[in-house]
């Protein structure tokens, strides 16, 4: 079952995919680097297209630049406050790569090309590897969880940071997601995927039993990085280069946060046979209150469960479907590797 379960996913890789950037994107690039930085993008061959490093963004190498690009639809305030992010992070001695400014000196460009609206950052290029999941890779970062875990107490959080957790109600949304299925059941139209969210209601309603029964003691003061996943790190070797993405980070309590992102960090771990799931759980027991981690580790599974599920059943959407069943996966991963 272990080996069922513990299955390569999409942050297998360990190193970046480049590939050549279309042409749009080329004269958006070159327009971008010409008129808001103070360098040119004159050679072709110094831009290359950055795969899979994150789904809301567009990201180039430039030479020995990286340069982000979002559509307005991407845009968060959030991005507005990444500079100050890697800064504190630093003072934690959590490494990241600053960011670098425009000519009006702004670390973030909005720019207006061709009748749309983007917004850029621009950081120097680091070379490494992602995480593998090595057993030296592991305990490098469970330092790192535990240093970032209060690297932002300084910064006063905004509404940009309020989602998920400041108001999240998620029986509220379960309760609406579970007419929406009984309604399609009525017509027999059951499938693979209604028979799925059928066998784990349950799970998911205690899931919001647990949130419910805890949520008056949650730190809603200050914001934390809950997403440290294998390809949001850059490494050097097993060393810890970079912190890279800062998208998800947001007002969270700390078990959420350190629930979920050891489980990130464990199952690459785990997948790649770096580890067994023993030594996993000693390695964390070593540094964590260990009986805390399922059922907070869960939470922010149950936030990713109703996304997708408000997608599918609410929007009639399909888009979402796939990472339904990857979740479906999670759930029993993570009731296996935080028990004894």
């Amino acid at each position: 079952m272990i080996t069922e379960l513990f299955e390569a996913d999409n942050h297998s890789r360990n190193v970046n995919i480049t590939t050549t950037a279309t042409i749009d994107q080329t004269e958006l690039v070159r327009y971008i680097c010409n008129n808001e930085y103070s360098f040119e993008l004159n050679q072709l061959s110094e831009l290359a297209l950055v795969e899979g490093y994150n789904i809301n963004s567009f990201n180039f190498k430039v030479g020995e630049y990286f340069l982000k690009i979002l559509t307005k639809k991407q845009y968060s305030a959030k991005v507005d406050h990444f500079p100050r992010l890697v800064e504190e992070m630093g003072r934690h001695g959590v490494p990241g790569i600053e960011f670098i400014k425009n000519k009006s000196g702004d670390y973030v460009t909005k720019v207006f090309f061709k009748g749309e609206i983007f917004y850029a950052t621009l950081q120097p290029f680091l070379s490494g590897n992602f995480y593998t999941g090595s057993k030296r890779s592991l305990v490098n970062m469970i330092k790192i969880i535990q240093r970032i875990e209060d690297a932002f107490h300084n910064i006063k959080p905004e509404p940009c940071h309020l989602l998920p957790y400041g108001s999240f109600k998620p029986k509220h949304r379960l309760n609406k997601i579970n007419k929406a299925y009984i309604e399609k059941t009525k017509k027999n139209e059951n499938d693979q995927y209604d028979n799925s969210y059928h066998e784990i209601f349950i799970n998911l309603l205690g899931m919001c039993d647990f949130f419910e029964s805890v949520e008056v003691d949650l730190d809603k003061q200050h914001i934390r990085h809950f997403d440290l996943h294998p390809h949001n790190l850059l490494f050097d070797g097993d060393e810890v280069a970079a912190v890279l993405d800062l998208d998800n980070i947001a007002i969270v309590d700390k078990r959420i946060a350190t629930g979920f992102n050891l489980y990130k960090l464990g199952c690459k771990a785990i997948s790649n046979n770096m580890i067994t799931l023993l030594e996993f759980k000693e390695i964390v027991k070593k540094h964590f209150e260990f009986d805390d981690l399922k059922n907070f580790a869960l939470i922010e599974l149950l936030h990713r469960f109703l996304l997708v599920l408000e997608s599918h059943y609410l929007e009639k959407s399909n888009i979402r479907d796939s990472d339904f069943f990857k979740y479906v996966i999670s759930l029993d991963e993570i009731n296996v590797m935080f028990s004894e």
